[in-house]
């Protein structure tokens, strides 16, 4: 049987951000095709500022720095020395939106479509 800490990871995972030092651009891509769509503007972005990848697909993580995950501890941690953070397409994640606007950290969509339902958030 599968212990309930083990079950809790599973539904709701965390993984401590691992930001660079200093403060960072970060950047999120949901999937490898995200990632690699994203790859041009962070060697654009990366010759300015510290850049923080993260993904949320097991076949984007080889080339990010943390998986992302909508828990609030990890979006409070990974935003505490953000100077932005970019969403590739339409990647809207209710805590972190939350705590960027109660944070004042910029949020940039590229590559998204927006739509009036999308408006809600």
């Amino acid at each position: 049987m599968i212990g309930l800490y083990r079950l809790l990871s599973l539904a709701f995972p965390y993984e401590k951000p691992k930001p660079p030092p200093g403060r960072y651009l970060w950047l999120h891509g949901a999937s490898l095709g995200e990632h690699k769509a994203l790859r041009p503007l962070a060697r654009c972005l990366g010759e300015r500022y510290p850049i923080f990848l993260t993904a949320s697909a097991a076949s984007a993580l080889k080339l990010a720095h943390s998986r992302f995950s909508d828990n609030p501890l990890f979006v409070k941690r990974a935003l505490e020395r953000a100077r932005g953070v970019v969403l590739a397409e339409a990647e809207l994640w209710p805590n972190l939106l939350f705590e960027a606007y109660k944070r004042k950290v910029p949020l940039f969509l590229v590559n998204a479509r927006v739509w009036k339902g999308t408006r809600r958030w």
